[in-house]
């Protein structure tokens, strides 16, 4: 029974990893192309992207070039900052589901850089927050830098059901299940019954067991 229970635990942990990392890379572009639901509960999820992955960074590097050229002329626009920032944090995500660090590196530090002076007051700051902190955690593995972000995310929007999620599912991982249990139940309460991040928090507590107690 111990040994089941250890076995089923190890999935659930393998499960949750590979789906944070299907849900970082290109937000839930991929989910929507191929079947975010089917992956996730048949517990199929593969880190290995298919070749759309590709195209995709692409359309992300043009975006980036036009956007930089943009903000050549507006030097001091926050909007094209953040819109930028959001560009490269994209992109060293899907470097990092590839395994190419020094470019998972140099993106997320040129999107640090550039957020360095922008207004906080904006709502889109806080989600810039979050891919931060998923970056430090899921890819470049620095939890001091993660737990970091995760705060400053959730002083600045800490009715957002997505923060509370992925940081939920971060202390989960870390064995902090009742911590994790705490911000996993305030996705239930802040997001619709039937949500896909109501019933993400709702599976990620499933499978706490006893760490949440």
């Amino acid at each position: 029974m111990v040994a089941k229970r250890k076995k089923n635990k190890q999935l659930y942990r393998k499960i949750l990893v590979s789906s944070v990392a299907l849900l970082l890379v290109a937000g839930l572009v991929f989910s929507a192309v191929f079947g975010f639901a089917d992956y996730f509960f048949s517990g199929g999820v593969d880190r290995n992207m298919p070749a759309q992955e590709e195209d995709y960074l692409s359309s992300l590097e043009g975006f980036a070039a036009t956007l930089e050229e943009s903000l050549l002329e507006t030097p001091a626009d926050d909007d094209l900052k953040l819109q930028l920032s959001n560009i490269y944090l994209e992109m060293a995500m899907v470097h990092g589901s590839k395994g190419a660090t020094e470019e998972l590196d140099s993106y997320a530090l040129k999107a640090e850089t550039l957020l360095q002076g922008v207004s906080h007051e904006s709502p889109a700051y806080a989600e810039l927050l979050l891919k931060q902190a998923l970056l430090a955690a899921f890819y470049q593995e620095d939890d001091d830098q993660a737990e970091d972000y995760f705060q400053s995310a959730l002083d600045l929007a800490e009715d957002n059901g997505e923060v509370h999620l992925y940081y939920g599912m971060f202390l989960s991982l870390r064995g902090r299940g009742t911590e994790a249990k705490n911000h996993l139940e305030q996705v239930l309460e802040l997001e619709p019954e039937g949500s896909y991040l109501a019933e993400l928090a709702r599976l990620s507590m499933e499978g706490l067991g006893n760490d949440a107690e």
